[in-house]
């Protein structure tokens, strides 16, 4: 199955510095460098062709825009965004454990080597997005819509993917165990060894008990 993959973020070379303390209620910031750390909080924002980097974990941003974005290491840990926007972005080797983006849009978005552990998506609608080496164990998916999504060498431990509606999504080298609604991964692909790895927890799913000799 040929997945359509996210485009990337365009990003200009020179960026002019924004520090957390001057981050404002409904404020745009475009070609900026967000570095530093606090805990940032704005009823809505706005950041483009940007950067971020920095410690900015338990921020409160209920409604985020974020687009043509790089986000690379930075300390995103209990974040509070529910229905942020996220567009054209990549986000590598951050942690967003705790993060809450439930009922989130992301679209043209990369995780790779993230943590985003016992994190809330549910009911976000994900639309061409990659999770590549991302820890997400515990992280709720119930209730979201996911089209041309693709889980690569993830631990998906324990998520919580009831009522999950999934189009063109495809799982290569993931852990499932103890993932919860495993039913509801219908209509999702995985390579043929995944499947035979995993014949296991699909047979519990269904019913199926292992005969004895």
């Amino acid at each position: 199955m040929e997945l359509r993959p996210p485009l990337a973020p365009r990003v200009p070379d020179a960026l002019e510095p924004l520090e957390p303390a001057t981050i404002e209620d409904e404020g745009r910031y475009e070609a900026v460098e967000l570095a530093g750390a606090g805990e940032l909080e704005a009823r809505h924002i706005t950041l483009t062709e940007c950067r971020v980097r920095g410690a900015l974990g338990g921020s409160r941003l209920p409604d985020l825009h974020l687009s043509d974005a790089i986000v690379a290491g930075a300390d995103l840990a209990n974040l509070h965004a529910p229905k942020a926007a996220l567009r054209r972005t990549s986000v590598g080797q951050a942690r967003l454990t705790g993060a809450t983006l439930s009922e989130a849009s992301l679209r043209d978005v990369t995780f790779s080597d993230c943590r985003i552990d016992l994190a809330s998506l549910a009911a976000a609608r994900l639309e061409r997005v990659v999770f590549a080496d991302c820890d997400l164990r515990e992280t709720s998916f119930g209730e979201a819509v996911l089209r041309d999504v693709r889980f690569e060498r993830c631990d998906l431990g324990g998520a919580e993917l009831s009522r999950v509606r999934l189009e063109r999504v495809v799982l290569a080298g993931c852990r499932l165990e103890g993932i919860n609604a495993v039913g509801d991964l219908r209509g999702a692909s995985m390579p043929w060894p995944d499947i035979v790895a995993n014949a296991g927890l699909f047979a519990a799913a269904a019913g199926v008990r292992a005969a004895d000799g």
